[in-house]
């Protein structure tokens, strides 16, 4: 008899501007069958209606952040994401993901349990969808 996939156990949220790495997570999530749905944002403040949805159902199991999702943000290396990451990691204790080519930028939250710091690189994405399926 086959395995039942459960499926939608909780949800990650990603916040990720460039759209060709949310269409990677979105596929990788899908080909590698994880168990949780991807809630993908383009902007900061889609990430912060995905969030306040998530604490409504208590779903959230964890959060894929790049820390520059602005212009601005990559001119003055000041990430609103930065705040999203403190925050979670506070209040939630979730695995947190930071996916980010800025990473020298932020040296917050080293040696964190739940802190995961991945430059953005070949196979990043891949690594953490096949972490999170763990």
């Amino acid at each position: 008899m086959p395995k039942e996939r459960k499926v939608n156990t909780g949800i990650i949220i990603l916040l990720e501007n460039e759209k060709a790495i949310r269409d990677n997570f979105i596929n990788l999530f899908e080909d590698l069958e994880v168990d949780l749905k991807l809630v993908s944002c383009a902007t900061p403040e889609d990430y912060e209606k995905a969030l306040q949805e998530s604490k409504i159902n208590n779903d959230l199991r964890g959060i894929i952040m790049d820390l520059s999702n602005t212009i601005q943000e990559e001119d003055t290396k000041e990430y609103k994401a930065s705040e999203y990451i403190k925050q979670e990691f506070e209040v939630n204790r979730i695995p947190i993901f930071i996916h980010s080519g800025n990473l020298e930028h932020y040296l917050e939250l080293n040696d964190k349990g739940t802190v995961f710091k991945m430059s953005k690189e070949k196979g990043s994405v891949e690594n953490i969808c096949k972490l999170i399926k763990k």
